[in-house]
């Protein structure tokens, strides 16, 4: 089965949103669980967020 990439540019909206609802999400659970923002941010933001290949 073919895997079908959609090429993002850090310009572009939809990775723009990605980010700034990765940061709302880590902003809420950071405030109420006491962890880290990168304990949530990193793998978050490689898995939607990264290039193929």
């Amino acid at each position: 089965m073919e895997k079908h990439w959609i090429e993002m540019t850090p310009a572009d909206p939809l990775y723009l949103g990605i980010l700034i609802l990765t940061g709302a999400f880590t902003g809420v659970i950071s405030g109420l669980l006491g962890v880290g923002g990168g304990f949530i941010m990193t793998p978050v933001q490689t898995g939607f967020c990264r290039k193929p290949g």
